[in-house]
């Protein structure tokens, strides 16, 4: 049953009041990327496609904000979900299911089919944005759609002018509104001519690249009670602005098709993040664009200061030129005033400021930049204090973003039937799906294996004064742990059974030697005494009296 008008007038009104809720972020949106990135002004201007113009940055004297905001997305990117990385594992709920070979082999297969499925997309071309974005304005919607010509996802992120949200009584966010357009003739073939209000589609080829405005809902079956028959958990309604009357498309879906990236929830409970470091720091970015101006003002009175002449006297300014002046003519330049070192201090400040708050020197010793300042474990100490810090915000974009977005690409590739056959006992599990990434394994190591190191180099000392203390420590499980959160390749880890095989070969071994040891020593005892005993006496001895007496009584 199609929806009818006053149900899509309904949605109108819902998306009024959304529409509110978002022009209430834009004044700050706007402030943040005049002081950060200028060009995501065109982001924040709802207009049509291409009719946006390029924002001037020759105003922009200083680009720590912006430099800082792109080594963030780019180093989250490379170190959290790469192309080139091995970023989630796919296993059962019930780990126990996973008995054989060809078990295993079927989750390899279908994370390698969920890898190239990524790969053939645009996901990571759009996920350096999205970041930027996030860390910048503190939210970040992506759409994912479905190319099925070429049986691939494909995703789109979404400007913010363009898009409201609604939220759930626990602030999570489950409803998209966004605008766009179409060249008509993009939309006759994406939806059909008869979809298409007549209005739109009169004499289109002789304009096919009119553009056509639409509106999308998409939202929970709940959220608005809609004439749609069939099963699904979210509806998905596509209407003309032109024509308010009937809708181009109307399907339920089995989840949400899009994601948003909340650096951290508004406690007001709006749909839209808040204290982003674009938030936090454009004060400071703006504070230093205004004395980096001032600066180089400074810079270029004392290079050229302000002349005090006689009026009328023509002076040359070219280098080594000369001034003829007459009789009561005279010209000097006069003085500056300015601390110029005192505001570079406070340029440098803010510079540091700024990079902190978006760990730049974070994402630079993952890269190895620190090295020559720092030695390998003190970068590597830096690196496990950051990502301890960054815990939180992290934990945010996997709830939000990562582990949505992968839950949403197994979910379509099912109902596509584009993943691998499934053995017989592995058909209808529960599936669960781990995000897995150098950033990730880095946060889990710092805050799992860094007190237990700190605890056994305590032990360890104390075990110099008081050695039986070291009954205590069991360092094969301490090998065995700190093996599994460094994710050390099982291939040169050797298992418990060849360990205590090799254990008891040394003891064996061991054993012989000692053996062989005490026989050599019992038979150099017994050629001692043999030595001692077969000596001849000296002769005219004591001892030699004695043996030649033996003799002649022995010859009787």
């Amino acid at each position: 049953m199609p929806i009818k008008i006053e149900e899509l007038q309904i949605l109108q009104q819902l998306k009024t009041s959304a529409d509110n809720v978002r022009s209430q972020f834009e004044p700050t949106w706007k402030t943040i990327a005049r002081s950060i990135d200028p060009s995501e002004l065109r982001m924040l201007e709802p207009s049509k496609p291409g009719e946006a113009s390029m924002q001037d940055f020759n105003k922009m004297y200083d680009t720590t904000g912006l430099e800082s905001s792109v080594l963030f997305a780019d180093g989250l990117q490379a170190y959290a979900c790469g192309r080139s990385l091995d970023w989630f594992r796919i296993q059962p709920e019930d780990k126990n299911l996973v008995k054989t070979d060809k078990q295993k082999e079927y989750f390899q297969n279908c994370e390698r089919h969920m890898m190239n499925q990524l790969n053939r997309s645009n996901f990571y071309d759009c996920c350096s944005a999205f970041f930027e974005r996030g860390v910048n304005f503190a939210t970040a919607i992506m759409l994912r759609l479905e190319d099925v010509r070429h049986e691939r996802p494909m995703y789109v992120n979404l400007p913010l002018a363009s898009c409201s949200l609604m939220a759930n009584r626990y602030n999570e966010v489950d409803t998209l509104f966004r605008t766009f357009w179409l060249p008509v003739s993009e939309a006759v073939q994406e939806y059909g001519i008869d979809r298409l209000p007549s209005a739109e589609t009169n004499e289109w080829q002789l304009s096919p690249n009119r553009l056509v405005q639409f509106n999308e809902y998409c939202g929970p079956v709940g959220r608005c009670k809609l004439s749609l028959e069939g099963d699904g958990a979210y509806c998905n309604v596509i209407w003309c602005e032109s024509d308010t009357t009937h809708t181009v498309i109307e399907e339920l879906l089995d989840s949400k098709p899009f994601f948003v990236w909340r650096y951290q929830n508004d406690p007001n409970g709006t749909p839209y993040g808040v204290k982003a470091p674009g938030w936090i720091y454009s004060p400071a970015s703006r504070q230093l664009q205004s004395q980096l101006s001032d600066t180089i003002r400074i810079s270029q009175m004392q290079g050229r200061p302000p002349i005090k002449a006689t009026r009328g006297l023509e002076v040359n300014f070219t280098p080594n030129g000369i001034t003829e002046v007459g009789p009561g003519e005279d010209f000097q330049p006069q003085p500056v005033t300015g601390d110029r070192s005192a505001m570079l201090d406070s340029i440098n400040r803010f510079q540091t400021q700024i990079k902190s708050g978006y760990y730049v020197d974070f994402f630079l010793a993952l890269m190895s930049h620190i090295e020559q300042t720092k030695t390998a474990s003190e970068a590597y100490l830096l690196q496990d204090e950051k990502s301890a810090i960054m815990s939180t915000f992290f934990s945010k974009l996997a709830s939000d973003f990562i582990e949505p977005l992968l839950e949403d690409l197994w979910a379509s590739e099912i109902k596509y039937g584009r993943l691998p056959q499934a053995p017989p006992e592995l058909q209808d599990i529960n599936v669960r799906i781990d995000f897995k990434s150098p950033l990730a394994s880095q946060q889990r190591r710092a805050h799992a294996l860094s007190p237990t190191k700190q605890w056994l180099s305590e032990m360890l000392q104390i075990a110099q004064v008081a050695p039986s203390v070291t009954d205590v420590l069991n360092l094969d499980e301490y090998a065995r742990m700190s093996g599994e959160y460094y994710e050390v390749d099982q291939r040169v880890m050797n298992s418990q059974k060849v360990v205590d095989q090799t254990r008891q070969a040394e003891l064996q071994a061991q054993a012989q030697q000692q053996n062989m040891e005490n026989q050599i020593s019992q038979a150099q005892a017994g050629a001692d005494v043999y030595a001692k005993t077969s000596k001849a006496p000296e002769k005219g001895s004591q001892a030699e009296q004695t043996v030649q007496q033996a003799n002649k009584q022995g010859g009787r």
